[in-house]
């Protein structure tokens, strides 16, 4: 994991074999999924930090920190951080990956809107000791989602993929939301589309305000669902609004029939 050294964040394999060897301190989550839980109740639990989100190590097949409620920033050896991921992208690069945390290594703050080589700043002892309790508790949490994951499976194993996926049990058939300028999206929404693949990308997007569809698909047990995006100009500042319905085997091959025709359209093929 990386350490404060002259401003910038520096490599040093004593550490992270040193907490390889101390079972306490670190947890292994059964997926970058799980991982991203629990990171993401943490974000939440210190908004009131303002823009400055807590950073914590992570060891997957190198070593990463990870930016809660921002995006995945991967620790150098030079000691850079690199450019970021979002949760999306973290979550299809480190697909079936064991992601371990340490627990009781020191956490930084990082500024979202600051640029890269700014880097963390040290996070006060107090903080420290609260984040390291928050992050056991989190793992704990997930654990226990996990085991009860895998009991419904072995007692419904007929049961459709959805309700025992660790990404898609949490997301309802039929989703809304609508916000104004300045405000944030609902949490359905959130939890709603935060890690699924958009088929078609680049000519399929998802971006907040745009009058417009895609086709979502889990990386885990492939379901499908549909988005769509739509926003008001109002006085007082637009209005967004975003809907997310989980689709069916028989509406499923229409909308992947159009998603087709587009990319092709937008790439001169066929």
């Amino acid at each position: 994991m990386g350490v404060i050294a002259g401003g910038w964040l520096r490599y040093d394999r004593s550490m992270d074999d040193a907490h390889a060897r101390d079972a306490a301190a670190t947890v292994a989550l059964p997926d970058a999924y799980r991982l991203l839980e629990v990171l993401g109740a943490l974000g939440r639990d210190v908004a009131t930090w303002g823009s400055r989100v807590p950073m914590c190590a992570v060891t997957l097949d190198q070593p990463l920190l990870v930016g809660v409620g921002c995006l995945v920033w991967r620790a150098s050896l030079d000691g850079r951080l690199q450019s970021g991921l979002t949760p999306r992208e973290f979550l299809t690069a480190y697909r079936g990956a064991t992601p371990r945390l340490a627990l009781d290594a020191a956490a930084w703050l990082f500024d979202e809107l600051a640029s890269p080589r700014r880097g963390p700043v040290p996070v006060r002892a107090p903080d420290q000791a609260r984040i390291a309790a928050a992050l056991r508790a989190g793992c704990a949490a997930q654990a226990e989602i996990t085991a009860a994951l895998a009991a419904r499976r072995a007692a419904e194993p007929g049961a459709p993929a959805w309700t025992t996926c660790p990404v898609c049990n949490g997301i309802a058939a039929h989703s809304f939301a609508q916000w104004q300028a300045g405000e944030l999206p609902t949490d359905a929404y959130q939890v709603a589309d935060r890690y699924l693949e958009i088929l078609g990308a680049p000519h399929f997007g998802d971006s907040v305000g745009s009058r417009d569809w895609c086709i979502k698909r889990c990386g885990v047990c492939a379901t499908h669902y549909h988005w769509k995006g739509d926003y008001e100009y109002l006085a007082g500042g637009s209005e967004d609004t975003i809907t997310i319905t989980r689709l069916g085997d028989d509406e499923l091959p229409g909308w992947l029939a159009q998603v087709d025709a587009r990319v092709r359209a937008a790439t001169g093929a066929g």
